[in-house]
């Protein structure tokens, strides 16, 4: 977070964290129905101005995620490709946007500390502990040790997507996340930064997780 500006409410984090995933699984939703290629075009349109306005509020208030970059990269794709290729586009939205969502997330968590940019958790995670851990060595250790784990998360869910069964795309990816990674990423946050010698954690510490969006493959049912 920018230190020259205040900080800010909880009502305002949460609606940076989860606004524009809301956007983007209404979207998601709503197009996963029969509809006409000019229709969805229309509704992307809407869903990326409106990813735009969130996205200059973000930049106000704090400055946008990875991951809020990665949807409105896909919105842009998305509404690109419905008007170069329509019917492709349109076959593409209900048969492969679940893994699409996923190979976004997957870039966003595993490219930007192979080129020196900070691990997508970090923004979040710097709202989840006082500052004076935020450059601490162990701190910035796990967090990348956290976004290669949900690129890796992220790369199981882009596959099992793309096989068509009920499981592959809804069930497997929800316990894959829901089980495994939610959890054990709490879990393993707090063990690690003990075994680096923070023993005094704040209890917010318990709950620091990755900022992630959820329900995504439910879209696939």
């Amino acid at each position: 977070m920018n230190k020259d500006r205040p900080e800010l409410s909880k009502t305002k984090q949460r609606f940076l964290k989860y606004a524009l995933i809301i956007v983007l699984l209404i979207y998601q939703v709503w197009a996963a129905f029969d509809r006409s290629s000019s229709v969805l075009l229309g509704g992307a349109l809407i869903a990326l101005m409106i990813c735009g306005m969130m996205l200059v509020l973000a930049l106000r208030w704090d400055k946008p995620a990875y991951m809020d970059w990665a949807i409105a990269g896909y919105l842009a794709f998305t509404v690109g490709f419905l008007m170069i290729a329509p019917q492709p586009a349109k076959s593409f939205l209900h048969e492969y946007a679940v893994a699409a969502i996923f190979g976004i997330f997957f870039i966003s968590s595993f490219i930007p500390p192979l080129i020196g940019l900070p691990p997508f958790t970090l923004h979040a995670a710097r709202k989840k502990v006082p500052q004076v851990l935020w450059s601490h060595p162990a701190f910035l250790r796990l967090n990348a040790i956290l976004a290669y784990l949900w690129s890796g998360i992220f790369g199981i869910c882009v596959l099992s997507s793309l096989i068509e069964s009920y499981f592959t795309q809804l069930v497997a990816p929800n316990l894959l996340i829901l089980a495994f990674g939610l959890p054990f990423s709490s879990r393993f946050s707090v063990w690690y930064l003990k075994r680096r010698g923070i023993t005094s954690q704040p209890s917010s510490l318990k709950e620091f997780m990755v900022y992630l969006p959820l329900g995504f493959n439910a879209l696939a049912a």
